[in-house]
């Protein structure tokens, strides 16, 4: 009976944080950082190396009326609101990259993504996106 009981608890803990689960995917398609998420977003920062970082803007970033700053010396672009605004939940792209040069050789690194109290999202990360979630089960440091 105890068995059964402590099992019963574990499924539905597991439940539970799948319910909750924010996931993010960011990837980079040449110039446009795709985003496929079902939380909404309201910052994020990365650094872009391999190459020269002239700017970026748009996509849903600057939709939701986002400032993107970047800084070419160090490859950092940072995203967020002012008023509070989010990039909704959902999918297609969160910002366009000006660089200059072939973008085939650029990496993302050091990403962060921000829910609605500014604590960052978990994430796993490879040099072309991030895979952010707040449920990683067996702590693998795999969504």
């Amino acid at each position: 009976m105890y068995n059964i009981l402590l099992r019963n608890l574990g499924v539905f803990c597991t439940s539970i944080i799948f319910l909750f689960a924010q996931d993010v995917t960011l990837s980079l398609d040449g110039g446009n950082l795709n985003y496929d998420s079902n939380s909404d977003i309201y910052g994020f920062q990365f650094d872009v190396s391999g190459g020269e970082l002239i700017g970026a803007s748009g996509g849903a970033a600057g939709d939701a009326g986002f400032t993107v700053q970047t800084a070419s010396a160090t490859g950092v672009v940072i995203g967020f609101s002012f008023t509070g605004a989010a990039v909704a939940a959902g999918s297609g792209v969160l910002t366009t990259l000006e660089v200059q040069g072939d973008i085939s050789g650029y990496a993302l690194s050091d990403g962060v993504l921000s829910d609605s109290n500014g604590s960052t999202l978990g994430a796993s990360l490879d040099s072309s996106g991030f895979t952010y979630c707040s449920a990683d089960v067996d702590a693998d440091g795999t969504c």
